[in-house]
């Protein structure tokens, strides 16, 4: 799936595709902002790659380490 965000201004900020291949995650965000992706009743991950990650209720939090994909492999 794909997410855009605007600012108030309507110009682009964030561009967001995230795709499921088997037990990959791949996460690919544009943006000069630090941000987090929040999988929503995802709770077994097993590793990062270009970031980190926390279970907490049942999602998991992935804050991302700089720029380039992040890979979300699941147990």
């Amino acid at each position: 799936s794909t997410t855009v965000v605007y600012d108030k201004e309507t110009k682009l900020v964030l561009n967001a595709q995230i795709v499921k291949k088997g037990k990959t995650i791949e996460i690919e965000v544009k943006t000069s902002k630090s941000f987090s992706v929040v999988l929503v009743n995802v709770n077994e991950v097993a590793s990062i790659t270009n970031g980190s990650f926390q279970v907490q209720n049942n999602n998991t939090i992935i804050t991302a380490s700089g720029e380039g994909t992040i890979l979300c492999t699941l147990k």
